[in-house]
Parts: C-alpha cells; sequence; structure tokens
C-alpha cells in the first residue's frame, strides 16, 4: 500500500512537471520538508519508497522532456530551466508587483471563500480531520510564502492555494453547521468586501454603456479614448447581473446570522454561479473588446502567414497565441531567434546568464533587427496610440490601420 501511494505521489508530481515545469516538484518537497520539521524529523518515508516515488516522477516527465530532447536537441530545456530561474530572482515577465500581491489575489480572488477559511489559521487542528489539515495548511502557506518570495509575481502563481483554502472552508462551515457559532467578524468582513464587489459589478456595465455622460468627459488618457471608441455592443441591463449576486450574498450572510448554514450553502452557490455564468456571457467579452479586442481582431487576419508578429511599447502574449505562431517550427521562430543570440551572448560574455541590463540589450538587438536588419520574412508591428512614434520614424516600416487604442504596422523583406 505504501508503494503504490508513493508510485502515485510521483505520477502526479511527474504530470505536474510537464504541466509546470521544474517548480512542481519544488513545492511538493518544501512542503515535505515544513511538514517533516513539525513532526520533529520522525521516519516518514523509506528508502525504497523514496526510490519509487524518484523513479515514477523521472519517468513520467521524461514522456515530454526526454521526447523534446530527443527530437529538437537540448536547447529548448536547458533555455526553459533558465527562465524558470530567471523568474525567481527578477521581473522577466515584464510582473513585478508589492510583496503583499498575492495575500490580496487570495483575500479578494477567493471570496467568500478566503473569509470563511480565515478563522481555522487561528485555531488548533481538528481532532478527526488533524492530518490532513496539518499538511493543507502548510501547503497553503509554502505556496503563498514562496511566490511571495518570488520576484515575477502573476495572478495565477498562487492558483495552488485554492485548494487548501477550499479544504479549511469546508472543514470551518462543517464546524458551523453542527455548532453553531459563527464568528461576527467574519460575517461583518462578509459584509465589507461583498459591499464593495457587489457596487462594482453594478457600476461598471451601467457607466459603460453611459460612458459619453459618465466616462469620457472626464478622461485626458489618448489610449483609453481610444479604446473606448470601439462599439462593443451594450445592451443595458448587464448592471442587473450585480443585482444578483448582491442578492446571493445578502441571502447567505442572512442565512449564515440565524444559523442555517446548509441554506446559505445553497443560495450561495446557485447565485454566484449564476453570477459568473452570466458575467462570462454578457459582460466580461466586452471588457475584452475595450482591453484588446483590436489587437486580438488583427491577429487573427495574419495568422496563416509565414511571419513575425511583435508588440511594441506594451507587453503581451496575445501575439503570440492568436496569431498561430505556435505552429511555427523551433528554427522559424522569433523564439528561437531570441534563443541563439541570447546564447551568444551568453558565450562572449562569459556567464551563465545575463543580467537585467543585458536581457534589455538582448530585446534591443532583436527590436533593431527586425526594424533595419536584413529579415527574411514580413514582419508585423502592434503598437499602442499613444506609442506608435516609436515606429513613425522608421521609413522602411509601413502603417497599416489604427482601431481602438491600437496601431498596426508591417514590414516586408527587400526582393533581390
Amino acid at each position: 500500500e505504501r508503494y503504490r501511494h508513493a508510485f502515485l505521489s510521483g505520477l502526479f508530481i511527474g504530470l505536474a512537471i510537464i504541466t509546470k515545469g521544474p517548480v512542481a516538484l519544488l513545492l511538493i518537497l518544501l512542503t515535505f520538508l515544513v511538514y517533516w520539521i513539525f513532526e520533529k524529523f520522525r521516519k516518514i518515508i523509506s528508502i525504497r519508497e523514496l526510490f519509487v516515488f524518484a523513479g515514477a516522477v523521472f519517468s513520467i516527465s521524461c514522456f515530454w522532456f526526454g521526447y523534446e530532447t530527443y527530437k529538437n536537441g537540448p536547447w529548448f530545456l536547458l533555455e526553459f530551466i533558465k527562465y524558470q530561474l530567471q523568474l525567481f530572482s527578477q521581473p522577466v515577465a515584464g510582473h513585478e508587483q508589492p510583496f503583499y500581491y498575492h495575500f490580496v489575489v487570495i483575500l479578494l480572488g477567493c471570496f467568500p471563500m478566503s473569509i470563511i477559511a480565515l478563522p481555522r489559521f487561528f485555531k488548533s487542528n481538528s481532532e478527526e480531520y488533524n492530518h490532513i489539515e496539518k499538511w493543507m495548511k502548510i501547503l497553503f502557506w509554502v505556496v503563498l510564502l514562496l511566490f511571495t518570495i518570488v520576484t515575477t509575481k502573476i495572478v495565477h502563481y498562487s492558483s495552488m492555494c485554492y485548494l487548501p483554502l477550499s479544504f479549511l472552508a469546508a472543514l470551518e462551515l462543517y464546524e458551523w453547521n453542527y455548532s453553531g457559532f459563527i464568528k461576527k467578524w467574519v460575517i461583518g468582513l462578509m459584509v465589507f468586501i461583498g459591499s464593495i464587489f457587489s457596487f462594482c459589478l453594478i457600476a461598471v456595465p451601467y457607466i459603460a454603456f453611459n460612458k459619453e455622460i459618465y466616462l469620457i468627459p472626464y478622461l485626458h488618457d489618448h489610449f483609453a479614448l481610444a479604446a473606448l471608441s470601439v462599439d462593443v455592443g451594450w445592451n443595458g441591463y448587464e448592471f442587473l447581473i450585480g443585482f444578483l449576486y448582491a442578492f446571493a450574498l445578502t441571502s447567505c450572510i442572512v442565512f449564515l446570522y440565524k444559523r442555517k448554514i446548509q441554506s446559505a450553502l445553497i443560495v450561495l452557490m446557485l447565485g454566484l454561479g449564476s453570477t459568473m455564468l452570466l458575467l462570462s456571457k454578457y459582460v466580461v467579452p466586452k471588457i475584452e473588446m475595450y482591453s484588446q479586442g483590436p489587437a486580438i481582431e488583427f491577429y487573427d487576419k495574419i495568422k496563416n502567414e509565414d511571419k513575425y508578429v511583435v508588440t511594441v511599447g506594451y507587453k503581451s502574449y496575445a501575439n503570440y497565441f492568436y496569431g498561430n505562431t505556435k505552429k511555427l517550427t523551433p528554427a522559424d521562430s522569433l523564439f528561437h531567434l531570441k534563443a541563439r543570440v541570447y546564447n551568444e551572448m551568453i558565450e562572449k560574455n562569459s556567464v551563465d546568464r545575463l543580467s537585467t541590463e543585458q536581457l534589455k540589450l538582448l530585446d534591443q538587438k532583436i527590436y533593431n533587427w527586425l526594424v533595419n536588419g536584413e529579415i527574411d520574412k514580413t514582419v508585423y508591428f502592434a503598437t499602442r496610440i499613444d506609442r506608435e512614434n516609436q515606429l513613425n520614424n522608421h521609413v522602411n516600416i509601413k502603417k497599416l490601420y489604427n482601431k481602438g487604442g491600437f496601431v498596426f504596422y508591417s514590414r516586408t523583406p527587400k526582393k533581390e
């Protein structure tokens, strides 16, 4: 039984490594190490079980990493590992946030689950679930603190916290149901944060529908005004979704106050579930049209061409995904070009990795080649309307059109 568990653990960690990279193994090892410390270093796993675990991890992860190395050589694997290390040490993805970033993400992004689970962090482990609750608390804090230390901060980095947080919230609700005791400050926090969310869900669609009255006269940002010029087709009743959210949350809080836990959960699940579905259908696509709709529309037009497509003056992954660059072979991709120049700079400077200033220089070299170099195929540029001066001064680049705050250019290779 223990060997089977060791194998299954290795199996799933191997799949996690394929999915997310070496950080998956790091998380489980750190969690185990902290648990082992709390257990005063008592024997938890045998050497044989450890070998079974490690063998499963290596075998499963090699299904992808091994095949990739066999097919394309070690360059991608090495660059991938280097990139992971850079994410830890410097904000190479352009996402540097304050140290408390993930605490706010969990508190607000997982509301109301985060508020419900909060009292469990101030209690000793329950007798019935002592073992699993200890694991869940350790996992939660390992993930949260690790990605607080990591310099690059993106919202989904702390998503592993959702699993232990949901368990702790469920355990707290379980105790509420049988004890009938709920701390008043928990209900107070739910009322406070829920009121803010309700107001936003009502106000944002209503103001967007009446943008000529409430937004445009007071905005002085060139890009924001241009983005709002896109016709996204508001119907005028989208703000009612916010009232549905407010009603569901209010009903839940009333039931909690009356100690009717099961009724509160039913109302909460139905109300919040319906709210999320309606927002995804009627609000989020319209907001997306403001934020990057014209850019995605442009990438969709050129997705079947053999080209380079880059953003200038702002960072985005949309050009890679919607521009269909994923179908290119490694030798044809802009990433391969960047990796090749990266390796040349590593060898020239005799270092293991580039500094922040050298990475900026690398990006500049690639940009200069795309703008002025002897390109081998068409290059498409996307920039914001308030940053188009970065491309307007280049006579060999042709302006195509602008829409919704974005401006698009192209450059074709010289014919021999």
